[in-house]
């Protein structure tokens, strides 16, 4: 091989290097991951501790605290339910009047699932709360 081609084919090896470095450095890693599963607790454990979050996050609608309320939201989520709260207005206060209480627990891994329904509506729903690795649980869907 030429010296010239040596170089080139060097240089090649090192811009690709670039280049996937900085894709992996820009591209956002995940909350979690499936090995850090461990520093989640059994739902019998977990159970009460999520239920104080949602009486918690129950209590900042009743006071007509939107911006409260979303701090119990995973961050990627609470920009998206601020402008949801905006636009009902003072209606979050009466929400969760018509909830019943959470239900049927489901926990796989991180997550744990509930169901609660909307008795005025008579329409069932489910909220999912994520343990983050601080050990904080927050909602990340509802």
């Amino acid at each position: 091989m030429s010296d010239t081609m040596v170089r080139l084919h060097r240089l090649h090896r090192g811009t690709v290097f670039l280049i996937v470095l900085l894709c992996v450095w820009v591209v956002p890693q995940p909350v979690l991951a499936s090995d850090d599963w461990e520093h989640v607790d059994t739902l019998e454990a977990e159970d009460p501790v999520i239920r104080a979050v949602w009486a918690a996050f129950i209590d900042r609608l009743n006071s007509g605290d939107a911006d409260g309320a979303t701090k119990y939201f995973v961050p990627e989520e609470r920009e998206s339910m601020s402008e949801i709260y905006k636009m009902i207005g003072d209606s979050i206060q009466e929400m969760p009047d018509h909830w019943s209480d959470l239900a049927e627990p489901t926990m796989y891994g991180p997550f744990v699932s509930y169901k609660f329904m909307d008795e005025s509506s008579k329409q069932i729903y489910s909220v999912t709360f994520l343990k983050m690795l601080d050990g904080q649980w927050l909602i990340k869907s509802l």
